[in-house]
């Protein structure tokens, strides 16, 4: 699945879509994404100025998006509701990543009680993990 049709799984886009792509695998409960930060991208001119990094709570947030397509993926009766993330926790980073890594994002479905999901998430540069966390997401109506 491309970055075109990832925006039909998430409410997210650009400039807070941190997926390029995703394969979503329904029967496995499992999904990987892919994001490459660009060098040009303006919060590298602030985070930080002479050691440019992508920012630790974006690492989470491109996890998080990974799993929220996953879960809209493997589950239809979600409908129009939104996914909100509703927890991160043990949530630990490896090493960090730089302008113009790719960032490969591996979400496993864990538990899904009622409106509440469970994911294991991690992120990979190269193959070496770069962040991992346990994230919550709740399915709920819009708040307006």
């Amino acid at each position: 699945m491309k970055r075109t049709n990832i925006t039909d799984l998430i409410p997210h886009r650009d400039p807070f879509l941190f997926l390029d792509e995703i394969d979503v695998d329904v029967a496995a409960k499992k999904a990987v994404g892919r994001w490459t930060p660009k060098p040009s991208w303006p919060i590298f001119k602030g985070h930080f100025p002479d050691y440019p990094v992508v920012p630790g709570v974006i690492v989470i947030e491109m996890m998080a998006q990974a799993a929220v397509a996953l879960g809209r993926g493997l589950e239809a009766a979600v409908g129009d509701k939104v996914v909100y993330l509703a927890g991160v926790d043990h949530a630990r980073f490896r090493r960090p990543v730089l302008p113009g890594n790719t960032v490969d994002i591996y979400v496993k479905l864990e538990k899904r009680r009622r409106t509440l999901w469970t994911f294991d998430a991690d992120a990979r540069v190269d193959g070496k993990l770069v962040a991992q966390a346990k994230l919550l997401a709740s399915v709920q109506e819009a708040w307006k």
